[in-house]
């Protein structure tokens, strides 16, 4: 693994976890992040804090008790600011605000329920461009895919997101951590991953090409005389649109919504 070490000293090591990797290995016969690095480091690191193997950016382990205890403060009396990137499908309502719901995590997947806990997030746009958009996200509370179902119940899912209504034709899940800091430890930076150019400079040919090269991969499985549906908007995570092919004609239907459409101001430059 290629793992790019963002802050090291004798009590912490911070990361950048790359997307793909689970934080800690699901079963023996597999890696995670955590197994990686303790085997370069040779040291047992303490886990206070997971990244969902989809997610990329920053995230903290210990390398000793000091540390461990302060990471575990940290985390369990929410003395951190955490700080994510994301691009979603659609626009949030308004430019910015605060998400506040009551959730459940449950057999692998949240939920919304009146017997959840609650959680709490804050957002801003910060661009958009045809049917997506870029969010900041502060992370408030600390419950299980917390801001991927957030944002899909606020209409808008994080694009890639197979598991809440992104699509499944992206190359990854877009959602990066992109800050750290731990208010517990004013000695102590922000800590910054390093962010990819999907999140620090998107644009809709970056994310809609490797889509369009999935859905082909997609055609070329079937004989050239079938009719097939190549995405709908949940298979591909674009909404408004629908892709089928129809023998060698290949037809894009473009869903109009009751109001003005996403793709009404854009450019594939």
């Amino acid at each position: 693994m290629n793992i790019h070490i963002i802050y090291e000293d004798d009590h912490l090591l911070v990361v950048s976890k790359p997307e793909h990797i689970p934080t800690h290995a699901p079963t023996p016969e597999t890696t995670g992040l955590v197994e990686e690095l303790s085997q370069q480091k040779s040291i047992h690191l303490g886990i206070h804090q997971r990244l969902d193997a989809e997610t990329s950016g920053v995230i903290a382990f210990s390398k000793s008790q000091q540390g461990a205890q302060m990471l575990s403060a940290a985390f369990e009396l929410r003395n951190v600011k955490k700080i994510y990137r994301a691009i979603v499908c659609g626009h949030p309502k308004q430019k910015s605000g605060q998400w506040i719901h009551y959730l459940q995590h449950e057999n692998g997947i949240t939920r919304p329920s009146d017997n959840g806990k609650q959680a709490k997030s804050k957002y801003r746009v910060l661009k958009s461009f045809g049917p997506f958009s870029l969010i900041e996200l502060e992370l408030l509370t600390g419950i299980t895919h917390q801001l991927r179902v957030q944002c899909a119940l606020e209409g808008c899912p994080i694009l890639g997101d197979t598991l809440y209504g992104g699509g499944n034709l992206s190359p990854r899940l877009y959602l990066h951590a992109t800050s750290l800091r731990l208010l517990n430890a004013p000695n102590l930076p922000t800590f910054h991953a390093p962010i990819p150019k999907s999140f620090e400079a998107p644009s809709l040919s970056l994310i809609l090409h490797p889509i369009l090269d999935q859905a082909k991969i997609q055609i070329s499985k079937y004989p050239s005389t079938e009719a097939i549906r190549v995405f709908t908007p949940n298979h591909s995570g674009i909404p408004e649109i629908v892709v089928e092919k129809i023998a060698q004609i290949l037809l894009i239907r473009h869903i109009e919504p009751e109001t003005s459409s996403n793709w009404s101001l854009f450019s594939l430059q």
